[in-house]
């Protein structure tokens, strides 16, 4: 494969969005996740999702985690959200604003073994849920 290639599961759900050089992808990538948001980021050398300031976009396509990936999984990353997209030669570019409250991974996310405190809001429910008297 050379150029911009988009993947598609069985069902014709796309899922994966990126230029490809050699056969590998180049520079940014997309890896839309069934049931909402994508992992973007500079795929490595070996055309991978793997290294830093490579960001999970919630569904709502505004808050994001932003951090250290290896293989598409999150390791370690710090709450942030969407400013703006750009286009890098026909590629969509995120632009994200850190939070000045660092929420912290240290673990895969979905893992038994993840330490993220579940007494943190979620950021991506944060403002959506609200508590009141009926």
């Amino acid at each position: 494969m050379h150029g911009f290639v988009r993947k598609f599961d069985p069902k014709g759900r796309l899922t994966f969005v990126a230029n490809y050089r050699n056969g590998k992808a180049n520079g940014v990538c997309w890896k839309v996740i069934r049931g909402g948001g994508a992992v973007i980021g500079r795929c490595d050398s070996r055309g991978v999702l793997t290294g830093m300031r490579i960001a999970y976009l919630y569904p709502d396509f505004k808050t994001a985690f932003v951090g250290s990936f290896e293989k598409g999984i999150l390791e370690s990353a710090q709450v942030a959200f969407l400013k703006t997209v750009v286009d890098d030669r026909g590629m969509k570019v995120i632009v994200l604003i850190s939070s000045l409250g660092l929420s912290k991974l240290s673990a895969p996310l979905g893992t038994s073994r993840s330490r993220y405190s579940r007494s943190r809001r979620d950021p991506f429910t944060e403002g959506r849920s609200r508590i009141s008297t009926t």
